[in-house]
């Protein structure tokens, strides 16, 4: 490392730092005191909710991997992964219901942020962590879960739903937590590998991509640009005449809102809007 010692891979709260699967820097469960216990009660809220709603939902992803291969969320996570397996096959009635679940989650007080149309984000812990819900379905003789399973052989795997205990806490998982997980991870999923990264088939992402969009692309990057109230306009001069005689401005992706600020000292209807929560 320049100058002699090693870098310091923290963020500006202290939190260590490490390369996740999507191969970004984030904070991770092991660089703070163990919240693993409350992340599983977390999930356990959501999951409850979703079975209220009518919605046969287990955990999935790296929650799922942590339960199975070490009877714990993976110290190295970030979130709590779940799903909800749909009784609908097309995907305009599968966004219709992810629609439908979206605003039961809003009404019920959760903080919800929109990836795709099949990928809905509970924050939970002030933002320290947060809770995913992907939908599942069949369709074509395959299992789908977006952003990455589509596989066959699946048909039995998922119901019915088998209890699994986590820090404590009753989880609902799949009937058959291997076959979902050789089809996510493949069949070396037993064996912790710090490299891995997802390889999703351009024909699974095209076709989910087709299916339900995506609202997240650099969301992240966005997200810790502004989270923290940091400004992207420090050097820029904004200049109202340049929107000629337009007298209402909707800036999307309104940031610190620098940019409002100036259109409403020239006198225009200015409204931000922002991926960002805690954005102004």
């Amino acid at each position: 490392w320049p100058g002699g010692g090693s870098p310091d891979l923290t963020d500006e709260r202290g939190r260590g730092l490490r390369i996740d699967k999507w191969e970004r820097l984030s904070p991770s469960f092991d660089s703070r005191a163990d919240i693993r216990p409350q992340v599983a009660a977390s999930a356990a809220a959501v999951l409850e909710a979703l079975t209220r709603y009518g919605f046969e939902a287990f955990i999935v992803g790296g929650t799922l991997l942590g339960a199975v291969r070490d009877g714990a969320i993976l110290p190295h996570d970030d979130d709590a992964d779940l799903a909800y397996l749909s009784h609908h096959s097309n995907p305009a009635e599968l966004v219709l219901e992810n629609d439908r679940l979206h605003r039961a989650l809003l009404r019920d007080g959760f903080e919800v942020v929109r990836h795709s149309w099949s990928h809905l984000q509970v924050i939970r812990g002030e933002g320290d962590y947060y809770v995913d819900i992907f939908t599942a379905f069949y369709k074509d003789g395959r299992f789908h879960e977006p952003i990455h399973v589509r596989a066959e052989g699946l048909d039995d795997a998922i119901l019915p739903l088998q209890p699994m205990e986590l820090h404590g806490v009753q989880l609902p998982a799949p009937a058959d937590p291997e076959a979902w997980l050789a089809a996510c991870y493949g069949p070396t999923w037993r064996t912790p590998d710090p490299s891995f990264v997802f390889e999703t088939p351009r024909e699974t992402q095209r076709r989910f991509d087709a299916w339900f969009g995506s609202v997240h692309l650099g969301v992240n990057n966005w997200k810790r640009r502004y989270g923290d109230g940091l400004s992207g306009h420090e050097t820029e001069i904004i200049r109202p005449h340049v929107i000629a005689s337009a007298d209402v401005v909707v800036d999307l992706g309104s940031g610190g809102g620098e940019d409002l600020s100036a259109y409403r000292a020239a006198s225009l209807t200015a409204r931000g809007v922002d991926a960002v929560l805690a954005a102004p």
